[in-house]
């Protein structure tokens, strides 16, 4: 028999290990940059880890989808060319595609994968197909099972995993998507994630925040649904600067702005805008709402020390330099501007275009925590190395807290829906199955729901995807 002493000491230290591994308790995921185009991750599908690459994260849409086997052989039609820049064949060469047949933990649903991605002033693209549950590894996470769409048809590569809130599911009923299953699975405790962009790559952080990713005080702004898609807050200003010198201040409106990983575009309202790219010669294009001009020219090099600022909820304060704003092709030596002028010719809320877009561009002068289960948003000023700093991670807990922004309460007046509860997901009456190699039909299945959702999504990477290919060519 162990002293005493010895005993209590070790029941201690069991204790400590236990505490230990709880207040541990998140997930970090490593992301890419792919030619400076957008985040990426590189995951395992099946009981046969099936390898899918260059995985689009998407904080903009929560629906995780792959090609499916059929795509790889089926012709190519004109759209799914001129948007995706490659054949079927080939795009299942860069990304990779799932044989469901392979992997003895897939099951069948039955049910319609059907996604749309786009707005009324950029072309829309989309993604359908079936839908199906199997398991994931994304670096060192793992989920048992997880709905995904298989995708037969696109005009919307890359692959997607989205991270959103369930209200921007493609789906007639809510299912736990990506972030929701990790805290079904004990994999986090809350709902909620930290994302840090870098130059040349990204990290999100699942149940924790980085400490150390952010200058001056994180402050968080409520979510507003006001009946549109998309994780808006509210913006209270928008300046821009040259220098010390300001062009322009716009705070007397009040609109609402989109923080969208999945995007590397930016929308905002053409005042200002056109007269500011024209005066420095740049050339306008009204199909892709952007403005280009050739890199190194005059033009170009005099909006280098220009500076957008961003104000969110009142006082939080993003400044994002011009030269994140400007992205150059190897190639032929344009530039092009990530800022697309939207048909609202101001900043304040209307109900032809509720909300603005920010982009990568934006997120990399921003670190962001998305919390879906309070629905919040907490932002600061980004560091400018995220890449080189020294971790200081906390976990985001149940009694976690924030303080607000300066204009929290205002925000709460646009907001019109209720946080979405895990116990409204779809029963998982499911049954095994393969999807057919001709058709992407179910061999099996158990449920014959039609998942097909009418709603577009906000415009996101889709929209621009069209254009910034046909730009690099």
């Amino acid at each position: 028999m162990l002293p005493i002493r010895l005993s209590k000491l070790l029941l201690l230290l069991s204790l400590k290990l236990k505490l230990g591994t709880a207040e541990e308790k998140y997930q970090k995921l490593d992301l890419k940059r792919i030619d400076k185009d957008y985040y990426a991750v590189d995951v395992k599908v099946g009981s046969d880890e099936q390898e899918i690459k260059e995985v689009l994260i998407d904080t903009g849409s929560s629906d995780f989808w792959i090609l499916d086997k059929s795509f790889c052989n089926s012709p190519t039609s004109e759209e799914e060319e001129n948007s995706n820049g490659r054949s079927n064949k080939e795009s299942c060469g860069v990304y990779g595609s799932f044989d469901s047949n392979k992997s003895e933990t897939f099951q069948a649903t039955g049910q319609v994968f059907d996604a749309a991605y786009g707005d009324t002033t950029a072309e829309s693209t989309g993604s359908s197909g079936v839908r199906g549950i199997d398991q994931l590894r994304v670096g060192d996470i793992h989920i048992e099972e997880l709905y995904f769409g298989l995708v037969t048809n696109t005009t919307s590569l890359p692959p997607v995993l989205g991270i959103a809130q369930l209200s921007e599911e493609f789906s007639n009923n809510s299912y736990p998507n990506f972030p929701y299953q990790m805290k079904e699975e004990g994999l986090i405790d809350v709902v909620a994630y930290s994302l840090s962009l870098g130059q040349s790559k990204g990290e999100l952080l699942f149940g924790a925040m980085d400490h150390s990713k952010y200058n001056g005080t994180l402050l968080k702004a409520p979510i507003l649904q006001a009946g549109t898609p998309g994780m808006q807050v509210l913006l209270t200003g928008v300046a821009l600067t040259n220098g010390s010198s300001s062009v322009f201040n716009e705070t007397d409106n009040k609109g609402f702005i989109y923080f969208d990983s999945g995007t590397t575009a930016s929308t905002l309202p053409s005042e200002h805008f056109d007269d500011l790219f024209n005066h420095h010669g740049w050339a306008y294009d009204g199909d892709t709402l952007t403005y280009s001009i050739q890199c190194d020219s005059e033009g170009e090099k005099s909006l280098l020390d220009f500076t957008l600022e961003y104000t969110i909820a009142g006082n939080i304060v993003i400044k994002v330099p011009f030269e994140d704003i400007i992205m150059k092709n190897e190639n032929d030596g344009e530039c092009l501007s990530t800022v697309m002028v939207s048909n609202q010719t101001s900043f304040s809320y209307s109900d032809d275009t509720p909300f603005f877009v920010a982009g990568d561009e934006v997120l990399l002068n921003a670190y962001v925590v998305y919390n879906l289960e309070t629905q919040e948003l907490a932002i600061a000023p980004a560091v400018d190395n995220p890449e080189d700093t020294e971790e200081d991670i906390e976990i985001i807990s149940a009694d976690f807290d924030i303080s607000e922004a300066r204009d929290y309460s205002v925000g709460l007046e646009f907001r019109n829906t209720t946080i979405p509860a895990t116990t409204d997901y779809l029963p998982s009456s499911m049954s095994s199955g393969s999807v057919s190699e001709e058709t992407g039909s179910k061999s099996e299945s158990s449920t014959s729901e039609d998942f097909a959702a009418a709603t577009l999504k906000p415009f996101t990477f889709w929209g621009f995807v069209l254009f910034f290919f046909h730009f690099l060519i």
